[in-house]
């Protein structure tokens, strides 16, 4: 969701502030990793990762915005994400004893990204003040702090139940949780108010 202020000029060049928040999210299914044991191999597994990345936006825009009955407009934002990113991992593994076990962690680090965010949309009025228009933006986004799984808390590398061999605790290592360079597509519906 995205709030846009702005002040246009008499033939359509408009320049202005806007701000928002960013929610995405994906999932990763069956992906080999490995668990590193303080002085033991590293054990491989399986693991499902849901991952998140919010934060509010804060940037400036300029824009073109012309027609009567149905106008269209283009718009051309730049800014910063400052937000988090979050991976919450489970997975199976298989200790040095042959015995299998389940992890279940979550991570959580910050992420700030600069952004470019080219806009475009059309527009039915509705009055002499309102337009209504649909349209699509495309969030470019280059890190500026990425993100990373840091093993804030290691894992016990034990089997179910208790009395079976474990390896102690292990981890997983820092592994990026968003990339460098993230697209985000976004489609959308908006409404337009003109003092």
């Amino acid at each position: 969701g995205v709030l846009h202020a702005a002040y246009e000029l008499g033939f359509g060049l408009g320049f202005g502030v806007d701000a928002g928040y960013l929610y995405v999210a994906t999932s990763t299914h069956g992906r080999t990793t490995s668990l590193q044991p303080v002085g033991l191999p590293a054990t491989s597994g399986k693991t499902d990762d849901d991952l998140r990345l919010s934060g509010v936006t804060l940037g400036a825009a300029t824009s073109f915005h012309r027609g009567e009955s149905w106008p269209f407009s283009l718009r051309l934002g730049a800014g910063v994400l400052f937000g988090s990113a979050a991976d919450k991992r489970t997975g199976t593994f298989t200790n040095s004893a042959g015995d299998d076990f389940r992890i279940a962690e979550r991570e959580t680090a910050s992420a700030t990204y600069f952004y470019v965010a080219p806009e475009v949309r059309i527009a039915k009025k509705v009055g002499s003040h309102v337009e209504v228009s649909a349209g699509a933006e495309a969030l470019i986004m280059t890190g500026l702090t990425e993100p990373k799984w840091s093993d804030a808390h290691p894992v016990a590398l034990t089997p179910e139940p208790l009395t079976q061999q474990g390896d102690g605790l292990g981890t997983f290592g820092r592994q990026s949780l968003a990339g460098s360079l993230v697209v985000v597509i976004v489609p959308g519906v908006a409404v337009r108010y003109a003092f």
